[in-house]
């Protein structure tokens, strides 16, 4: 029993670190390339997201742009480089420390061709 408990205690106390604060306003897949790696943070240009809700609740779409995402420590990014063709699921919330959260990140095949604009930031 104390081991369940203490199982118990060592998940919350873990999870608490990085749980985000609230349930996320919106979750999206997309695809994209790398463009900057910082420890917590990516850069990528990623394709155009059409079902993209906006703050106001409003589908209004996200053409193809650069973006800054966090990432938090329990989603690996080993193998990943600035360059690298990925398919990301991250999380919006409106409120909160970080607008756009990875919660999955994976590195496509390279040569893989993506739908990229030019960026307009």
């Amino acid at each position: 029993m104390r081991a369940i408990a203490l199982a118990a205690l060592l998940l919350s106390a873990c999870g608490a670190e990085e749980a985000p604060p609230t349930e996320p306003d919106g979750t999206y897949t997309v695809r994209g390339q790398i463009m900057e790696m910082g420890e917590h943070n990516l850069a990528i240009h990623h394709e155009s997201i059409p079902d993209f809700t906006n703050r106001e609740g409003e589908v209004s779409g996200m053409d193809s742009m650069t973006m800054m995402f966090w990432r938090p420590e329990s989603v690996a990014v080993e193998g990943i480089e600035v360059g690298d063709p990925v398919e990301l699921t991250f999380d919006v919330r409106w409120s909160g420390d970080h607008t756009l959260t990875i919660s999955a990140i994976d590195e496509l095949p390279a040569g893989t061709e993506l739908e990229l604009t030019a960026d307009h930031h």
